[in-house]
């Protein structure tokens, strides 16, 4: 599209000039973005290398537990199997279903899982993690179970309640 003569010359200097200040303050940010790249490349930790099917832990200072402070919740969660690269700093991990949150975690949020290296060291099993969700356990049979009547003021009235229990293996 041909640009048009202005009729007024103070309009052609006006538009030269805009022009001239817009190609400046593009090339200083310019500049700048480079400059910005270069110093955080310097100091920006290596991206760790990860693959599918590692084994990760995941950070969980995001992660919403149902614990009553998070003092009492493990700091890391896991170990979680890597199921695919998302993106460049995302993953896929594989997380339980009771958890009912997004599987895809940045890569800050992984840290490597790392078996003992002490001889005749077994880890003990983990006690499920309530995020969000209900406890889940493996039960191999039912032992026992009884029905527990208790009593409780509420409002200034005793109320009568009962509770299962079982026992399991």
């Amino acid at each position: 599209m041909k640009e048009r003569e202005a009729e007024n010359p103070g309009g052609t200097i006006y538009t030269h000039w805009m022009k001239t200040v817009q190609e400046n303050a593009r090339t200083t940010l310019e500049q700048t973005r480079g400059a910005m790249k270069q110093e955080y490349d310097q100091k920006a930790p290596a991206q760790p290398d990860k693959e599918t099917g590692d084994l990760v832990m995941l950070n969980g200072k995001n992660i919403q537990s149902k614990r009553p402070t998070t003092k009492f919740t493990p700091r890391l969660c896991g170990p979680s199997k890597v199921w695919e690269k998302k993106a460049n700093r995302a993953f896929k991990l594989d997380s339980p279903a009771r958890w009912k949150i997004n599987a895809v975690f940045d890569v800050s949020l992984l840290e490597p899982y790392k078996v003992s290296d002490r001889p005749n060291r077994e880890q003990p099993p983990r006690e499920p993690e309530d995020i969000e969700g209900d406890l889940e356990w493996e039960v191999e049979r039912i032992l026992k179970s009884e029905i527990i009547t208790y009593t409780r003021k509420v409002r200034s009235v005793n109320k009568e309640f009962k509770e299962v229990r079982y026992f399991v293996k």
